[in-house]
Formats: C-alpha cells, sequence, structure tokens
C-alpha cells in the first residue's frame, strides 16, 4: 500500500479469502488474500494497482455503517 508509518501494532486482520481464477487452458490463480484494517491517521500513501483493487477511507464515525452495508 505505500504506507510508511504503519507498524504491526496497527494492523488488524479482518477476513481471509481463497481466491480461484481460472485464466485460460494453461493458466489460473489459486491464492489467499487477506483483507487488513488499520486504524491510524495517515497522511499518504502510494497504492500499487496491479496488486490492489481497491482503498477505503472510513471515518471512524462511518465505521458501523460500512460494516453493515457489507
Amino acid at each position: 500500500m505505500g504506507i510508511n508509518d504503519l507498524t504491526l501494532d496497527d494492523l488488524h486482520v479482518g477476513s481471509r479469502i481463497l481466491y480461484y481464477a481460472n485464466a485460460c487452458n494453461y493458466f489460473a490463480e489459486f491464492e489467499l488474500d487477506y483483507i487488513i484494517f488499520a486504524k491510524k491517521d495517515v497522511a499518504e500513501f502510494n497504492v500499487n494497482r496491479d496488486e490492489v483493487m481497491a482503498v477505503e477511507y472510513v471515518g471512524l464515525d462511518e465505521i458501523d455503517d460500512f460494516i453493515n452495508d457489507r
């Protein structure tokens, strides 16, 4: 994610997803992905779009609605 000011104590694993995609007759992806949350004010980050599909900032006052919507 390109966030430089996080520590391991800032990170919380929310879920794991077993992912499989059959791309063609010769290639498939089969991986275990993690959804990781960080509770921290972050001034700047640089997302590698080849590795990260989505990033969403959720304010503390919005977290209950965020979780309930999913």
